[in-house]
């Protein structure tokens, strides 16, 4: 009983590793979590191996913004269209920021749950064997 909390244990804590590995490099922070409870240490492995796409999704908003610059430096665009090419920039960058918040509460919530269910089913015949 207790060697199968310490193997459900680390597994969450494999989880939440893949997860947060997978978050920092741009991935998927809920298909991660996943991946880390079903393959443990093999999973985050897997996560640490992947590229960082953050990086890629950087570079090409930089280069973006430099052909508009560019564009705007030539005279094909006004500095009001730069303007607003700028600030559409700005809200992509934002729109990624917030998109990798909503996985984490719903993984949150969701493994909160998970364990309040397998301790309701576990933790009390344990406690009760204990006495």
């Amino acid at each position: 009983m207790i060697v199968c909390l310490i193997l459900l244990f680390s597994l969450f804590v494999f989880a939440f590793a893949s997860a947060h590995v997978a978050d920092r490099k741009g991935e998927g922070y809920a298909t991660f979590f996943f991946v880390g409870l079903f393959l443990g240490a093999f999973g985050l492995a897997i996560v640490a191996a992947l590229p960082d796409r953050r990086i890629q999704r950087s570079r090409n908003l930089a280069e973006g913004l430099l052909a508009c610059k560019q564009l705007l430096d030539a005279g094909a665009i006004t500095a009001e269209d730069f303007g607003q090419m700028q600030a559409d920039f700005a809200v992509e960058m934002e729109d990624q920021r917030r998109k990798s918040i909503v996985p984490k509460l719903v993984v949150g919530i969701g493994a909160v749950v998970i364990v309040a269910i397998i301790g309701a089913a576990f933790g009390l015949p344990f406690f009760i064997s204990l006495f």
